[in-house]
């Protein structure tokens, strides 16, 4: 009898099959087995709602809920939890669809007692979700001790012991005055007891309530009102009494305060303290220390570590004027003054000078022309320079202004003439030319009785900055390089420059002034900064509306040349904090600006302004 045998592969093959069959049967009986359970109407698989659970005895609870279903043969598990422990979730099972069940807790108990509860059908044993829990806060659990404490001028602290075991958090409704409850005003964790509220109403009446929550459930609150005792200062008047004075009076009806504290705001700044008085007086004198601007004041009092609110404000204005403009028909690329003169670089006009004598009506007495744009001007002495874009500077005699002398032939120094720097090293004379692209050309005159101007050294900016100009104390100088920053040098040798820091990360730096403390730079964009000469670490800083691209300094302000935003004069008599003085519009776009005495010096595009910045 012949036999049919099956080789291992064909095994493993009918194997795998089988397998696969036996997999494909079971599924199909699930799926069946699930749609049939969809199917089913009288199911439903969604948790019961509205779960409250009410105090109806000493020592017992009461849990309701609601469930709508098809079925009429339900039963409901209830889940209980005790403070922050796990959940027992076969905890209670009712024996018919009652929708109610009471429960024992201990007495004078802190825990809270939360619950939630499921259905389930006794013929299929198919059971809907947990409802949402609720809890039960014993009476006890109510925070208690509840402290308010004024720790600052705009600050309470609440404070409350925590008597609840297993609450998620705190919550803290507040309101004022006669106001509505604001609810859950803050919500914080559990087992916390003090929060921090910052407020700026601390003249009126502040109620707080705080109590601990589980989901919707909440212990009993504790309320408390923090009452002010102290009144606002009124009838707040100023008055002119000098040139640079603003008298401030005010009434206060009520137990003296222990002080007063005057504040003020110069223009759209910011406000700020400008002193304490003593809590008898009730009047003060401000000297100013600024040339124009609109004053605002206001008051409040302050007894112990209590503030009352502000005053009503009031305001004062000192206007700057505007006492003549010139008219130009190139761009007055850069201004300079000297004595009662004032010098012009007119773009393709060269340098226009003029009579400021009588600064309402000033004259034009010479034109010096120079091939191409005329980009700066400076005076040393008796000797004027100037620089065009060509790289070629002159240099003048005035001693007598109507008929200057060329000392020189033009010097070519190759590169753009943004600024010239006069400076004196070893009794030799040195002229620093910030070139542009091209770095600072050093140039020297008369050396070793070489009658022509020579550049002796230059020193190379990185490629996209620009030298726009430098300044000079004792023998160091300041490079303003735009994008490269700032760069300060030892220059006590011309020949050998030595770099003492580079400070970049501070803006596109296109203009700098200098005091023996501080730098003060134009940064375009990004308004203007002060560093301190020392390490050049950056004290402050103020952002312009417009293009600062021109500034100058006196010892109490900063002036800014704010590009198409004008005229813009920042205080800085508190160098850690520039504020805003006041601003002058400007029909055309102000590309340089100086200060000297009581007069500003503005050239634009078609114009330039002498405007009186003090009585």
């Amino acid at each position: 009898m012949s036999r049919y045998r099956i080789n291992p592969s064909q095994s493993k093959m009918i194997g795998n099959y089988a397998f696969l069959k036996l997999v494909f049967i079971l599924a199909i009986v699930l799926l069946i087995n699930a749609c049939s359970k969809d199917d089913d109407p009288s199911v439903n698989y969604d948790a019961p709602t509205s779960l409250e659970v009410i105090k109806i005895a000493n020592g017992k609870v009461q849990l309701t809920w609601q469930y709508s279903s098809q079925s009429t043969n339900i039963v409901y598990i209830v889940a209980r939890k005790e403070g922050s422990g796990s959940w027992n979730e076969t905890y209670y099972e009712s024996t018919n669809d009652q929708k109610l069940f009471i429960d024992d807790i201990p007495t004078n108990s802190y825990t809270v007692y939360s619950y939630k509860v499921k259905a389930k059908e006794v013929d299929t044993s198919n059971e809907s979700f947990f409802s949402n829990p609720a809890s039960y806060f014993p009476d006890i659990t109510q925070p208690t001790d509840l402290r308010i404490y004024q720790t600052s001028q705009n600050q309470l602290r609440i404070t409350w012991v925590d008597n609840a075991e297993g609450e998620s958090g705190y919550k803290i409704d507040k309101k004022i005055d006669n106001g509505a409850w604001v609810k859950a005003y803050a919500s914080l964790s559990e087992n916390v007891e003090t929060y921090t509220d910052e407020v700026n109403q601390l003249y009126q009446n502040i109620s707080y309530r705080v109590y601990a929550y589980v989901g919707a459930s909440t212990s009993p609150s504790n309320e408390l009102t923090f009452t002010p005792t102290i009144q606002i200062p009124d009838s707040l008047r100023l008055s002119q009494i000098s040139s640079n004075q603003v008298k401030l009076n005010w009434q206060y009806n009520g137990e003296l305060p222990n002080l007063f504290e005057v504040q003020r705001k110069i223009g759209t700044n910011d406000w700020s303290l400008l002193t304490q008085v003593n809590g008898s007086q009730t009047h003060y004198i401000d000297n100013l220390s600024i040339e124009s601007a609109t004053l605002n004041y206001r008051v409040r009092s302050k007894k112990d570590t209590l503030y009352s609110a502000y005053s009503d404000v009031s305001s004062i204005n000192f206007n700057i004027s505007e006492l003549s403009s010139i008219n130009l028909s190139n761009h007055g690329n850069q201004v300079f003054v000297k004595d009662n003169y004032l010098f012009i670089a007119n773009d393709y006009n060269g340098t226009l000078i003029y009579n400021t004598a009588n600064p309402t009506n000033p004259s034009l007495i010479k034109n010096i022309s120079m091939p191409g744009r005329t980009l700066s001007v400076t005076v040393d002495e008796n000797v004027l320079y100037m620089a065009n874009d060509q790289g070629i500077m002159q240099v003048y005699d005035i001693s007598s202004i109507d008929n200057p002398v060329k000392l020189y032939d033009d010097v070519q120094f190759y590169g753009q003439g943004n600024h010239i720097c006069i400076t004196e090293i070893n009794f030799q004379k040195y002229a620093l030319v910030s070139a542009g692209s091209s770095g600072l050309k050093i140039v020297a005159f008369n050396m070793n009785n070489i009658p022509v101007p020579v550049v002796i050294k230059t020193i190379n900016t990185v490629p996209g900055a620009n030298v726009f100009k430098s300044v000079v104390s004792n023998n160091t100088v300041y490079l303003a390089e735009g994008i490269n920053g700032i760069r300060q040098f030892d220059i006590s040798d011309p020949f050998n420059p030595v770099l003492l820091r580079h400070k970049q990360g501070i803006g596109t730096i296109v203009d700098i002034s200098l005091t023996e403390q501080y730098l003060y730079l134009g940064r375009g964009d990004l308004g203007i900064a002060l560093l301190t000469t020392s390490n050049l670490n950056m004290l402050s800083e103020f952002d312009t509306q417009g293009y600062s691209n021109s500034i100058d300094i006196d010892s109490r302000n900063v002036y800014i040349a704010d590009r198409d935003e004008g005229f813009l004069i920042v205080s800085a008599i508190n160098p850690a904090q520039l504020i805003s003085i006041c601003k002058l519009d400007t029909t055309s776009n102000v590309l340089s600006i100086v200060i000297k005495n009581k007069y500003a010096y503005l050239s634009s595009q078609n114009y330039c302004k002498i405007i009186q910045i003090r009585p």
